[in-house]
């Protein structure tokens, strides 16, 4: 009768993966809105003095708008990102 070795044997590649796999820090989301809020607070600059428009009305409505969501997603899409680069 043969015994079955692999049956003692642990996954090494799950439990290593699982462990990879962290959640999103606090630092990562303070570090985040930071970097966005740079850019969203440059846009809010520029847009009035430079470019003499005004972020408020309609068609740059759209932009203003997108920069919002941009920046509150931009910690968690940018610890997506930095995680597809161990599958590669």
């Amino acid at each position: 009768m043969r015994k079955d070795l692999n049956k003692n044997f642990r996954d090494i590649s799950k439990e290593n993966k699982s462990r990879e796999e962290s959640k999103i820090t606090s630092f990562d989301i303070i570090i985040g809105l930071l970097i966005g809020g740079f850019f969203y607070f440059a846009y809010y600059i520029l847009m009035p003095d430079y470019f003499k428009l005004n972020p408020l009305k309609f068609p740059y409505m759209l932009v203003s708008i997108y920069f919002v969501v941009s920046t509150l997603l931009f910690p968690y899409v940018s610890k997506r990102v930095s995680g597809l680069s161990t599958l590669i």
